[in-house]
């Protein structure tokens, strides 16, 4: 992806974020559930925007549902052996550019991944189905084979989507399944698909019958455990309106200054362009002394100027006072290329980093922590696989 940034944690310049962005004339459906939050976390994720931002480095998690998803394509289109490898070598292969080095085993849990292989292991059925793989030419006219397949490209120009569906397959009696993985959970406390998944589904199946017409469709999302979605034609044209709904309110091609699009609230905690978001970055800080419960949990962000900067077993700490007006401490930070004394008096952008004391109340009010850390302090404690820290720009 462009403008991606190492797991690892680099300092760098703040990113200067773009005084606009261009709406694009596509849309992911994968992006479709964020369309009612931030719309210029939505708007930023697409082709014609995406390399304008600097991007925080991705949570290793984020990187295993990449692997685990091109695994399933190659369980498709060339078997489980090849997949479960193709898995391996992705689990165990050192992320590029990570100091020290590190792998996706060392950073995700084993039950994790010893749960993903079994899926792997599951689906030896699908290499046998003669699903035909998408191409690019597929949105040109493909042959009556490429109904079905891993990864099949999809577009409507109606709707402004354009995207691919995980795997779509036919049954005995002829329906249509389409099928969408996934690593992590898919329902909300109470057991409701959350309704960005739906929407998303929804989506592929609107685009599949734009393009190959009528059909009996059957939805899924597979987490490990398959999730049935009800699709009815009614599902169908709710799901219509509501996407028919975002495309005007962002007519193709026009720019928008990013103030117009940021709106800063619970999208923020997994944003990957945070960093470059100028309306996060005076907003958050007022969040901090008592986060909003319809706000929080916030990332585990902080930034301010350096007050004490100290070097521990070959680790710094140093001191802030935040841009809430808090004291702020730092731990267990990496040598950083030009950490030092010199720091103090200047301003640091920490992102993405680990905290013991997460969500704890405090007098009636649940602020923001004051405490974090970036490396592991010791067997059993956490680590910020994806932290980054900046310093000013200018």
């Amino acid at each position: 992806m462009a403008g991606q940034r190492s797991l690892d944690v680099l300092v760098n310049r703040l990113p200067l974020p773009p005084a606009s962005v261009a709406v694009p004339e596509y849309f992911s459906p994968s992006m479709l559930g964020s369309a009612a939050g931030c719309q210029l976390k939505f708007i930023s994720a697409s082709t014609e925007n995406r390399e304008k931002f600097e991007e925080l480095p991705r949570d290793p998690a984020a990187v295993l549902g990449t692997s685990f998803h091109k695994a399933m394509e190659t369980c498709v289109t060339d078997g489980t052996e090849a997949a479960i490898e193709a898995f391996e070598l992705a689990i165990l292969t050192p992320i590029p550019g990570s100091d020290p080095p590190f792998t996706l085993s060392d950073a995700i849990e084993k039950k994790t991944i010893r749960k993903l292989y079994r899926r792997l292991a599951a689906t030896q059925a699908l290499g046998s189905q003669g699903l035909a793989k998408s191409t690019p030419t597929g949105l040109r006219g493909p042959p009556e084979s490429l109904r079905f397949g891993a990864e099949l490209r999809l577009e409507s120009a109606t709707l402004r989507l354009r995207g691919s569906a995980d795997l779509i397959a036919e049954e005995p009696d002829g329906t249509v399944t389409i099928t969408d993985y996934k690593t992590g959970g898919v329902t909300d406390r109470e057991g409701k698909i959350w309704e960005s998944y739906r929407l998303q589904l929804f989506a592929y199946a609107l685009m599949y019958i734009e393009r190959f017409g009528p059909a009996e469709i059957e939805l899924r999302l597979d987490n490990g455990r398959v999730h049935p979605i009800h699709c009815t034609e009614r599902d169908l044209q709710e799901a219509r309106r509501t996407i028919t709904e975002i495309g005007l309110r962002l007519p193709p091609h026009d720019t928008v200054n990013i103030t117009e699009l940021a709106e800063p609230g619970t999208d923020c905690r997994n944003c990957s362009i945070r960093s470059n978001c100028v309306v996060y970055l005076s907003v958050a800080p007022t969040w901090w002394p008592d986060v909003p419960p319809d706000v929080g949990p916030l990332a585990l962000d902080t930034w301010g100027v350096v007050e004490q900067v100290m070097l521990m077993n070959d680790k710094y700490m140093l001191s802030m006072e935040d841009d809430a007006g808090r004291k702020v401490r730092v731990e267990q930070t990496a040598k950083h290329p030009g950490f030092g004394a010199d720091l103090i008096g200047q301003r640091l952008w920490f992102f993405g980093l680990a905290s013991d004391v997460w969500g704890q109340s405090l007098q009636g009010k649940r602020p923001h922590p004051r405490f974090f850390h970036e490396l592991s302090r010791g067997p059993g404690d956490s680590r910020a696989w994806s932290a980054a820290v900046y310093r000013r720009s200018d």
